[in-house]
């Protein structure tokens, strides 16, 4: 499974979000990839960050807990930069991301590379 979550609301190229300060976007990572809730406990990302305005972080967790203080990415001003990450879901199969940066605008780009079902003893 490979997707870029996206958000159709935005011109082209929609795949991108571009994040201000403190922001916080979330998603429906099950219903946008077309699988029924409960199938995905945890998915696999690349998150790219481009073209910042200035220092900063993004963090992906499970939407409905509290904000992580570790981030998944951390960057520069006019840094494009890459990270792997494994982010369990929330209970609704959704996610958070939170822009970490005092000024401007960043854009970044969530690919879905696969996803995870925890299975018990």
């Amino acid at each position: 499974m490979e997707a870029r979550l996206c958000r159709p609301e935005l011109p082209a190229p929609s795949s991108w979000w571009v994040a201000a300060v403190s922001q916080r976007i979330d998603d429906d990572v099950a219903r946008s990839r077309r699988l029924r809730h409960g199938d995905v406990d945890a998915i696999a990302v690349n998150v790219t960050v481009t073209q910042p305005t200035a220092p900063g972080h993004v963090i992906i967790y499970p939407l409905g807990v509290a904000l992580p203080m570790t981030s998944t990415i951390n960057y520069s001003a006019g840094q494009t930069r890459a990270n792997n990450a494994i982010v369990q879901v929330g209970t609704d199969g959704s996610i958070a991301v939170t822009c970490g940066q005092l000024s401007g605008t960043t854009h970044f780009i969530i690919d879905v590379v696969g996803y995870f079902r925890f299975v018990g003893p």
